[in-house]
């Protein structure tokens, strides 16, 4: 399940949003990092005990039990969408946690500040990404009404992120596009691949008809 999930990661589309992405971050390395840093030094904490309280959601620690309960919820309840549901959550983290510090290993970015790692491996947010790889998960599965809350809150974990200084603009905003590519993609490759049911546009070129094809696998 893993490679199948991680080979459905190479595509064009997820491609190009993660080089779009990558040159963000590099811009915003460039051009704005530093006034951020600057603000966050002349304005610490801004949140206060609430960043500590927000990060705790980005925590692996935090979220794996959580995950894990989840599976386990789903076969004692044998929920056949909650079992699915959190199959797709567990390989999108596992893969979100795998290219995450994998390229944090590559890029070797420094920390605003030295009190995590001694200040190196910054780039991307860990937090960031993992969150907004949930939420894309949670969003595919149970639409915009559950989606748009995870989203809110994942985003607000990459601000405490900032805000306690632990990592720069760029880190958070690479963080949540990698995470939120690798969700969306798993979520989508699982629906497809288990739910039994696939959806395709078609036309009769013969009679002009046009519509859609629903299969159904048994």
């Amino acid at each position: 399940m893993l490679w199948d999930d991680n080979c459905a990661l190479y595509n064009w589309r997820n491609a190009i949003v993660l080089g779009i992405g990558a040159g963000a971050a590099v811009a915003i390395r460039d051009n704005w990092d530093q006034p951020v840093r600057e603000e966050t030094v002349e304005h610490r904490l801004r949140w206060g005990e609430g960043s500590e309280v927000l990060r705790q959601f980005g925590e692996f620690s935090y979220q794996l039990p959580v995950l894990f309960s989840v599976y386990g919820l789903s076969l004692w309840c044998e929920d056949d969408q909650l079992h699915e549901f959190s199959k797709a959550a567990l390989s999108a983290y596992g893969l979100s946690a795998l290219y995450t510090v994998a390229i944090k290993g590559i890029t070797n970015t420094q920390r605003p500040t030295t009190q995590f790692q001694d200040g190196h491996y910054g780039f991307p947010s860990y937090h960031t990404a993992s969150t907004f790889c949930l939420a894309a998960v949670i969003d595919e599965y149970y639409g915009c009404w559950a989606g748009i809350p995870a989203y809110v809150l994942a985003g607000l974990v990459g601000w405490s992120r900032i805000d306690q200084r632990e990592h720069d603009l760029s880190d958070v905003v690479f963080g949540s596009i990698l995470g939120f590519v690798i969700g969306k993609t798993v979520a989508r490759a699982h629906l497809e691949r288990y739910s039994g049911f696939r959806v395709t546009p078609c036309y009769d070129p013969t009679s002009g008809t046009a519509g859609v094809t629903l299969d159904k696998q048994f």
